[in-house]
Protein backbone atom coordinates (compact mmCIF):
# COMPACT_ATOMS: atom_id res chain seq x y z
CA UNK A 1 0.00 0.00 0.00
CA UNK A 2 2.85 2.38 0.81
CA UNK A 3 4.39 1.75 -2.61
CA UNK A 4 1.08 2.59 -4.27
CA UNK A 5 0.82 5.84 -2.29
CA UNK A 6 4.40 6.86 -3.08
CA UNK A 7 3.91 6.02 -6.76
CA UNK A 8 0.60 7.90 -6.89
CA UNK A 9 2.01 11.00 -5.18
CA UNK A 10 5.05 10.99 -7.47
CA UNK A 11 2.89 10.61 -10.57
CA UNK A 12 0.57 13.51 -9.74
CA UNK A 13 3.59 15.71 -8.93
CA UNK A 14 5.11 14.89 -12.32
CA UNK A 15 1.84 15.54 -14.14
CA UNK A 16 1.36 18.90 -12.41
CA UNK A 17 4.95 19.90 -13.23
CA UNK A 18 4.57 18.85 -16.88
CA UNK A 19 1.34 20.81 -17.24
CA UNK A 20 2.67 24.00 -15.62
CA UNK A 21 6.02 23.85 -17.43
CA UNK A 22 4.30 23.27 -20.78
CA UNK A 23 1.96 26.20 -20.22
CA UNK A 24 4.77 28.55 -19.23
CA UNK A 25 6.99 27.64 -22.17
CA UNK A 26 4.06 27.75 -24.56
CA UNK A 27 3.19 31.24 -23.37
CA UNK A 28 6.78 32.44 -23.62
CA UNK A 29 7.37 30.99 -27.09
CA UNK A 30 4.10 32.08 -28.71
CA UNK A 31 3.94 35.44 -26.96
CA UNK A 32 7.63 36.15 -27.61
CA UNK A 33 7.27 35.43 -31.32
CA UNK A 34 4.19 37.64 -31.65
CA UNK A 35 5.78 40.39 -29.60
CA UNK A 36 8.89 40.38 -31.81
CA UNK A 37 6.91 40.44 -35.05
CA UNK A 38 3.98 42.67 -34.08
CA UNK A 39 4.90 44.48 -30.84
CA UNK A 40 1.82 46.70 -30.90
CA UNK A 41 -0.72 43.88 -31.17
CA UNK A 42 -2.35 42.29 -28.08
CA UNK A 43 -0.31 39.11 -28.44
CA UNK A 44 -1.54 37.79 -25.10
CA UNK A 45 -4.71 36.58 -26.78
CA UNK A 46 -2.99 33.86 -28.81
CA UNK A 47 -1.25 31.90 -26.05
CA UNK A 48 -4.23 32.51 -23.77
CA UNK A 49 -6.63 30.93 -26.28
CA UNK A 50 -4.28 27.99 -26.81
CA UNK A 51 -3.87 27.56 -23.05
CA UNK A 52 -7.61 27.50 -22.40
CA UNK A 53 -8.13 24.96 -25.16
CA UNK A 54 -5.35 22.64 -24.00
CA UNK A 55 -6.45 22.90 -20.37
CA UNK A 56 -9.94 21.68 -21.20
CA UNK A 57 -8.77 18.83 -23.44
CA UNK A 58 -7.09 15.48 -22.88
CA UNK A 59 -4.82 14.70 -21.07
CA UNK A 60 -5.36 17.62 -18.65
CA UNK A 61 -9.03 16.75 -18.33
CA UNK A 62 -7.94 13.26 -17.28
CA UNK A 63 -5.20 14.51 -14.93
CA UNK A 64 -7.35 17.02 -13.05
CA UNK A 65 -9.17 15.41 -10.15
CA UNK A 66 -12.05 17.87 -10.38
CA UNK A 67 -14.07 19.47 -13.18
CA UNK A 68 -12.94 22.93 -14.25
CA UNK A 69 -16.24 24.68 -14.92
CA UNK A 70 -18.51 23.44 -12.15
CA UNK A 71 -19.88 24.82 -8.89
CA UNK A 72 -22.10 23.22 -6.23
CA UNK A 73 -25.84 23.69 -6.50
CA UNK A 74 -26.75 23.34 -2.85
CA UNK A 75 -25.45 24.80 0.38
CA UNK A 76 -23.66 28.14 0.47
CA UNK A 77 -22.38 28.88 -3.05
CA UNK A 78 -18.61 28.72 -3.16
CA UNK A 79 -18.60 31.88 -5.24
CA UNK A 80 -20.01 33.79 -2.25
CA UNK A 81 -16.71 33.17 -0.45
CA UNK A 82 -14.67 35.07 -2.99
CA UNK A 83 -15.29 38.48 -1.39
CA UNK A 84 -14.07 37.62 2.15
CA UNK A 85 -11.21 35.60 0.66
CA UNK A 86 -10.26 38.60 -1.48
CA UNK A 87 -10.16 40.87 1.58
CA UNK A 88 -7.94 38.38 3.41
CA UNK A 89 -5.51 38.36 0.46
CA UNK A 90 -5.53 42.15 0.38
CA UNK A 91 -4.59 42.32 4.06
CA UNK A 92 -1.89 39.68 3.49
CA UNK A 93 -0.31 42.05 0.98
CA UNK A 94 -0.82 45.42 2.66
CA UNK A 95 0.15 44.55 6.26
CA UNK A 96 3.50 42.80 5.55
CA UNK A 97 4.14 45.19 2.66
CA UNK A 98 3.73 48.15 5.00
CA UNK A 99 6.22 46.67 7.45
CA UNK A 100 8.78 45.58 4.83
CA UNK A 101 8.36 48.56 2.51
CA UNK A 102 6.91 46.77 -0.51
CA UNK A 103 6.23 48.85 -3.62
CA UNK A 104 3.73 47.56 -6.17
CA UNK A 105 4.63 48.67 -9.70
CA UNK A 106 3.30 48.08 -13.18
CA UNK A 107 4.60 45.37 -15.44
CA UNK A 108 7.29 46.51 -17.89
CA UNK A 109 5.74 47.45 -21.23
CA UNK A 110 7.55 48.24 -24.46
CA UNK A 111 7.51 51.93 -25.44
CA UNK A 112 6.20 50.79 -28.84
CA UNK A 113 3.13 49.16 -27.33
CA UNK A 114 -0.23 50.44 -28.48
CA UNK A 115 -3.19 51.30 -26.30
CA UNK A 116 -4.89 48.03 -27.27
CA UNK A 117 -1.88 46.07 -26.04
CA UNK A 118 -1.76 47.93 -22.73
CA UNK A 119 -5.51 47.56 -22.29
CA UNK A 120 -5.28 43.78 -22.72
CA UNK A 121 -2.74 43.29 -19.90
CA UNK A 122 -5.14 43.64 -16.91
CA UNK A 123 -7.40 40.95 -18.40
CA UNK A 124 -5.20 38.54 -20.35
CA UNK A 125 -2.36 38.05 -17.86
CA UNK A 126 -4.59 37.53 -14.77
CA UNK A 127 -6.75 35.07 -16.73
CA UNK A 128 -3.72 33.11 -17.92
CA UNK A 129 -2.09 32.95 -14.48
CA UNK A 130 -5.31 32.11 -12.64
CA UNK A 131 -6.40 29.48 -15.14
CA UNK A 132 -3.11 27.63 -15.45
CA UNK A 133 -2.02 27.83 -11.81
CA UNK A 134 -5.36 26.71 -10.40
CA UNK A 135 -5.61 23.75 -12.75
CA UNK A 136 -1.97 22.79 -12.19
CA UNK A 137 -1.73 23.29 -8.44
CA UNK A 138 -5.27 22.73 -7.25
CA UNK A 139 -6.86 20.52 -9.93
CA UNK A 140 -3.95 18.20 -10.69
CA UNK A 141 -1.60 18.36 -7.70
CA UNK A 142 -3.90 18.94 -4.74
CA UNK A 143 -6.85 17.07 -6.19
CA UNK A 144 -4.81 13.95 -6.82
CA UNK A 145 -2.91 14.21 -3.52
CA UNK A 146 -6.19 14.19 -1.60
CA UNK A 147 -6.76 10.62 -2.74
CA UNK A 148 -3.64 9.51 -0.92
CA UNK A 149 -3.07 12.04 1.89
CA UNK A 150 -6.45 13.61 2.65
CA UNK A 151 -7.46 17.29 2.23
CA UNK A 152 -5.37 19.08 4.93
CA UNK A 153 -2.01 17.48 4.01
CA UNK A 154 -2.77 17.87 0.30
CA UNK A 155 -3.50 21.58 0.76
CA UNK A 156 -0.33 21.98 2.85
CA UNK A 157 1.90 20.26 0.27
CA UNK A 158 0.32 22.19 -2.57
CA UNK A 159 0.79 25.47 -0.70
CA UNK A 160 4.50 24.77 -0.18
CA UNK A 161 4.87 23.96 -3.89
CA UNK A 162 2.91 27.07 -4.86
CA UNK A 163 5.01 29.36 -2.66
CA UNK A 164 8.29 27.88 -3.90
CA UNK A 165 7.13 28.27 -7.50
CA UNK A 166 7.20 32.05 -6.97
CA UNK A 167 10.67 32.06 -5.44
CA UNK A 168 13.07 34.43 -7.18
CA UNK A 169 10.67 37.29 -7.78
CA UNK A 170 11.83 40.62 -6.31
CA UNK A 171 8.75 40.80 -4.11
CA UNK A 172 8.86 37.16 -2.94
CA UNK A 173 9.69 37.63 0.76
CA UNK A 174 7.29 40.53 1.41
CA UNK A 175 4.50 38.52 -0.24
CA UNK A 176 5.06 35.08 1.28
CA UNK A 177 2.04 35.54 3.56
CA UNK A 178 -0.05 36.50 0.55
CA UNK A 179 1.01 33.41 -1.42
CA UNK A 180 0.18 31.21 1.55
CA UNK A 181 -3.21 32.85 2.10
CA UNK A 182 -4.21 32.64 -1.56
CA UNK A 183 -3.10 29.02 -1.90
CA UNK A 184 -4.87 27.89 1.27
CA UNK A 185 -8.08 29.69 0.34
CA UNK A 186 -8.12 28.33 -3.20
CA UNK A 187 -7.26 24.88 -1.84
CA UNK A 188 -10.14 24.92 0.63
CA UNK A 189 -12.57 26.16 -2.00
CA UNK A 190 -11.49 23.50 -4.48
CA UNK A 191 -11.67 20.72 -1.89
CA UNK A 192 -15.12 21.68 -0.65
CA UNK A 193 -16.69 22.62 -3.99
CA UNK A 194 -14.96 19.78 -5.87
CA UNK A 195 -14.18 22.27 -8.61
CA UNK A 196 -11.35 24.64 -9.52
CA UNK A 197 -13.71 27.33 -10.82
CA UNK A 198 -14.06 29.29 -7.52
CA UNK A 199 -10.28 29.34 -7.16
CA UNK A 200 -9.85 30.54 -10.73
CA UNK A 201 -12.22 33.45 -10.12
CA UNK A 202 -10.56 34.39 -6.81
CA UNK A 203 -7.09 34.12 -8.34
CA UNK A 204 -8.16 36.26 -11.31
CA UNK A 205 -9.63 38.95 -9.06
CA UNK A 206 -6.47 39.14 -6.95
CA UNK A 207 -4.16 39.31 -9.98
CA UNK A 208 -6.34 41.86 -11.74
CA UNK A 209 -6.30 44.19 -8.73
CA UNK A 210 -2.53 43.86 -8.48
CA UNK A 211 -2.10 44.86 -12.12
CA UNK A 212 -4.85 47.46 -12.52
CA UNK A 213 -3.96 49.36 -9.32
CA UNK A 214 -0.47 50.47 -10.41
CA UNK A 215 -1.69 51.14 -13.96
CA UNK A 216 -4.29 53.58 -12.61
CA UNK A 217 -2.48 55.16 -9.64
CA UNK A 218 1.17 54.51 -10.47
CA UNK A 219 3.62 52.81 -8.07
CA UNK A 220 1.92 51.99 -4.76
CA UNK A 221 4.25 52.38 -1.77
CA UNK A 222 2.69 50.24 0.94
CA UNK A 223 4.97 51.70 3.61
CA UNK A 224 2.92 54.90 3.25
CA UNK A 225 -0.34 53.11 4.05
CA UNK A 226 -1.99 55.21 6.80
CA UNK A 227 -3.02 53.68 10.12
CA UNK A 228 -6.61 54.62 9.33
CA UNK A 229 -6.47 52.06 6.50
CA UNK A 230 -4.09 49.39 7.83
CA UNK A 231 -5.71 48.89 11.24
CA UNK A 232 -9.33 48.52 10.04
CA UNK A 233 -8.09 46.28 7.22
CA UNK A 234 -6.34 44.03 9.74
CA UNK A 235 -9.44 43.57 11.89
CA UNK A 236 -11.64 43.19 8.83
CA UNK A 237 -9.36 40.39 7.63
CA UNK A 238 -9.69 38.63 10.99
CA UNK A 239 -13.46 38.85 10.67
CA UNK A 240 -13.29 37.52 7.13
CA UNK A 241 -11.15 34.57 8.25
CA UNK A 242 -13.86 33.62 10.75
CA UNK A 243 -16.57 34.16 8.13
CA UNK A 244 -14.65 32.19 5.49
CA UNK A 245 -14.22 29.21 7.81
CA UNK A 246 -17.86 29.26 8.88
CA UNK A 247 -19.27 29.56 5.36
CA UNK A 248 -16.86 27.01 3.90
CA UNK A 249 -18.35 24.30 6.11
CA UNK A 250 -21.69 24.83 4.35
CA UNK A 251 -20.28 24.41 0.87
CA UNK A 252 -21.01 20.99 -0.57
CA UNK A 253 -19.77 19.60 -3.83
CA UNK A 254 -20.54 16.43 -5.75
CA UNK A 255 -18.11 16.79 -8.61
CA UNK A 256 -16.83 13.44 -9.80
CA UNK A 257 -13.11 12.88 -10.13
CA UNK A 258 -11.96 12.90 -13.70
CA UNK A 259 -9.74 9.87 -13.14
Amino acid sequence: MRKEVVAGVALCCVEAFVYLAAQIYLFQIVAGANYAILPGVPWFVIPLAISVYLSSAWPVRKWSAWPIFWTPKRGVPALALILPALLICLAAVVIPGRILGLTITTLPVSPHATESLIASIPIALPVFAAFTEEIGFRGILQGRLERYLGPPPAIAVTTVAYVLAHFGTPWFFPEILFYVALSVECGILASRARSVLPGILLHFAVNAIGIIGPLVWGPIHLRNTPDAVAIPLFFAALLCIWLFRKMTRKVTGTGEAAI
